[in-house]
């Protein structure tokens, strides 16, 4: 009996542990009042991942799209502790990078986000924490509209969805602002839809 309950104990644990580092992303943000609060600051350091991306775990998924600095915002990234994946997009003096720390079994990404910089300065990032791919409010699709515009549309997942298919997407639209010399992505407004079963 005695070993039944340290076995329960230690299994507890370790879910507890394992929860404490989970970076799932919440679409409850994309639910709140228009326009939404802003969680970016003007000069914000860039955020830390929420863990530490082990190459061992899953080293096939390194060949799908994780690639090496070439820019000075990606050693930026690199340096605070991410993972750079796929391709930025650039244009106007501004970049928006995706950065992760970790894959699911799939290769999927886990733990990431969207930075984005101006004319080299960190101007916050386009979910209020990181990221789990197929989880309610992961982004799935992200567009640079201009100097000043960003468009994100992210999944909506209800509580019977099968995690193939959400049943709802909400776009939001950012500003990037430079009003005291310092760039700041704000979310402007969100829109939600159903999707056709």
């Amino acid at each position: 009996m005695q070993r039944l309950i340290v076995a329960l104990a230690l299994a507890a644990l370790t879910v507890a542990t394992v929860g404490q580092g989970s970076a799932r992303a919440d679409g409850a943000w994309l639910d709140s009042p228009q326009p939404p609060a802003n969680w970016n600051q003007e000069r914000m350091a860039i955020p830390a991942p929420p863990r530490t991306f082990d190459p061992d775990a899953n080293p096939r998924c390194l060949d799908l799209g994780v690639r090496m600095p070439e820019t000075d915002e990606d050693e930026a990234l690199v340096q605070a502790g991410w993972v750079l994946a796929g391709a930025y997009e650039a244009g106007w003096g501004t970049k928006v990078i995706l950065g992760l720390s970790g894959f699911d079994g799939m290769c999927r990404y886990w733990g990431y986000n969207y930075f984005v910089f101006q004319n080299g300065l960190f101007a916050g990032t386009l979910a209020p924490q990181p990221m789990d791919s197929r989880t309610d409010g992961a982004a799935d699709d992200m567009m640079l509209l201009g100097r000043e515009r960003i468009r994100v549309t992210y999944r909506r997942y209800t509580a019977s969805d099968p995690l193939c298919c959400p049943s709802g997407r909400s776009a939001v639209m950012f500003s990037i602002t430079n009003e005291t010399g310092a760039p700041l992505v704000r979310p402007e407004n969100v829109t939600t839809e159903a999707l056709a079963p």
